[in-house]
């Protein structure tokens, strides 16, 4: 990319793709930081001029952004979530689209970039560049574009003004228009190996190295999942589902009555993180049923679990639980009741493993 700029060879508009938690959204940020400097090298940005104060602000006066919003009679357009958007990537970068909507008290509804915005983005485009240098669009999850919106942009996307790049950063390939992609050079952003999201974890002091890398091997590559569960490891993930897995082995009523409301008081992203380590722990357990035992994702105390549960899972009942607690997870996305939830989710699973 840094050769392609010093070559003056800038493709007018292109999509940084990439899974979940793999970085996209900084990348685009880094790429827009080194083509915004004013005193940028061969390889990377100064680091130090003002435009790079700037950016490390997302403040820059020639960098517009653009994301999903929930629509009113009043909003439609990104403007005024902007400093609300600053600060959630500030702290967030690794953010999903549905802890955007969270912090923008979405309920259960989805975001959306609508023809107003498609306006709004051609508006400020047409301005001229305050410092003189590019003028750059970034829109995030552009495949929330709905049709309107994205036919009206596809001129722009094609041919936009004189020193205007358009940096459209997305998850799903498959929710763009051909007509879209036709006109972007993709970039395809890798997921994150188990070792680098270690690493991203290596700020929680309170993480032991194995327990880093058992969270990074759950993760399967997205470093925001990981980032969430290393939070709540005030209570560990995996000492909570052991604990509720032997409370159904045993059909123990008072015991699952009492976890449900511990697991209640522990918050949503606790909740969430223990439904998504069920689904890891039931992935290991069917590779183990396929005597894959080298392709198991674990070490240490959790392996040895996971090979004392996985004879009471076969395949069916594995495929049954997985069911279960992906529609508990989108049951939460959506402000379902976590104690009836949880209630309910455990006594299902009495039925499953319980001797």
């Amino acid at each position: 990319m840094t050769q392609a700029v010093s070559e003056g060879r800038i493709a007018n508009t292109q999509l940084f793709l990439g899974a979940p938690g793999s970085g996209t959204l900084l990348l685009a940020l880094a790429y827009s930081r080194y083509l915004l400097c004013t005193n940028r090298n061969e390889e990377d940005a100064c680091g130090s001029c003002t435009s790079c104060t700037m950016i490390d602000k997302l403040a820059h006066p020639d960098l517009h952004f653009s994301f999903p919003i929930i629509l009113s009679t009043k909003i439609r357009v990104t403007d005024s979530f902007v400093e609300k958007w600053r600060e959630v990537v500030l702290k967030e970068p690794y953010l999903d689209p549905q802890d955007w909507y969270a912090h923008l008290d979405a309920e259960n509804k989805q975001g959306i970039i609508a023809v107003n915005e498609s306006a709004n983005i051609m508006r400020k485009l047409q301005l001229r560049a305050f410092i003189g240098g590019y003028k750059i669009m970034l829109m995030w999850m552009p495949e929330t574009m709905n049709p309107a919106a994205a036919n009206k942009l596809l001129k722009i996307f094609e041919e936009p003004s004189e020193k205007t790049v358009i940096i459209l950063v997305g998850n799903n390939v498959e929710k763009l228009l051909p007509t879209v992609l036709s006109r972007t050079q993709i970039f395809r952003v890798p997921k994150l190996s188990t070792v680098d999201v270690a690493k991203g974890l290596t700020t929680f002091a309170d993480l032991q190295e194995d327990e880093r890398m058992a969270i990074a091997l759950r993760s399967g590559g997205d470093l925001n999942v990981a980032l969430k569960e290393a939070r709540e490891q005030n209570v560990k993930v995996f000492d909570r589902f052991r604990d509720w897995m032997r409370i159904c082995f045993k059909k123990d009523v008072v015991a699952a009555v009492n976890f449900v409301d511990e697991t209640y008081r522990s918050g949503k992203e606790a909740q969430k993180a223990l439904l998504r380590y069920g689904l890891h722990i039931g992935r290991q357990c069917m590779v183990l049923e396929h005597q894959l035992d080298e392709l198991v994702l674990a070490a240490g105390p959790e392996k040895k679990f996971i090979a004392g549960l996985a004879p009471f899972l076969n395949s069916e009942k594995v495929d049954a639980m997985q069911q279960e607690l992906n529609l508990a997870h989108s049951h939460l996305e959506r402000n379902a009741n976590a104690k009836i939830l949880f209630m309910d989710l455990t006594f299902t699973l009495f039925k499953l493993i319980g001797k």
